[in-house]
């Protein structure tokens, strides 16, 4: 293979992003990438070059993206918190996997700003099977709510490190937190409707 055609994965790396996120940008012709004939993309290094010349600015918030991705083992520790300890293995997994998720979507959040609403409406979604899936449970609305604010300050504690470091300017971060706390903030009110929405159904069995 020529040095210069790289694969999907070489490519993302060398732009610090997402295969989705670059998958995303070559169909929106942003970047151009050549299919072979068994149907994989590859990426011309001089095309790189010129994409990243072009796009400093988005690209430049590859640093905060990985810190947020490097506190999802600060995100399993609170999702294992004693309010957990009842719950069986099958369930523990299906709450990692929502924070995952959640996880995943702010980080695509960052690398794609200029679809916001599809990132809202993403975590509208998972925060609704978040709250079906603790109410199946019969948690306590109080203790649900309590446990999902709690994987905010992780992300905001990283990002304001990386401030104050000089990692990422003040232009970026606030660019960035608005996405992101909306996006936190739409799954937590999806979460509470979700609850909401379980007990007046339960209520109505019972008066039926």
């Amino acid at each position: 293979m020529n040095d210069d055609l790289l694969t999907i994965g070489e490519a993302a790396e060398i732009l610090g992003v997402s295969e989705p996120a670059l998958r995303t940008w070559t169909d929106e012709g942003q970047i151009k990438a050549f299919v072979t004939p068994g149907g994989h993309r590859r990426y011309l290094r001089s095309e790189l070059k010129k994409f990243i010349g072009l796009n400093q600015k988005r690209l430049g918030i590859k640093s905060l993206t990985e810190k947020l991705e490097g506190t999802a083992a600060v995100h399993r520790e609170i999702g294992a918190g004693p309010w957990r300890t009842h719950l069986d293995e099958a369930d523990q997994h299906r709450f990692a996997a929502l924070g995952r998720q959640l996880l995943a979507l702010l980080t695509q959040c960052l690398t794609k700003p200029s679809k916001p609403e599809d990132t809202f409406s993403a975590a509208r979604e998972i925060g609704r099977s978040y709250g079906e899936l603790t109410g199946e449970l019969n948690m306590p609305l109080v203790a649900s709510v309590s446990a999902f604010i709690r994987h905010r300050q992780p992300m905001l504690t990283a990002t304001f490190d990386m401030m104050k470091r000089g990692e990422i300017t003040d232009r970026q971060m606030a660019e960035a937190m608005p996405l992101i706390d909306r996006a936190i903030d739409e799954a937590l009110i999806s979460l509470v409707q979700a609850r909401e929405e379980q007990s007046a159904n339960i209520d109505e069995e019972t008066h039926n």
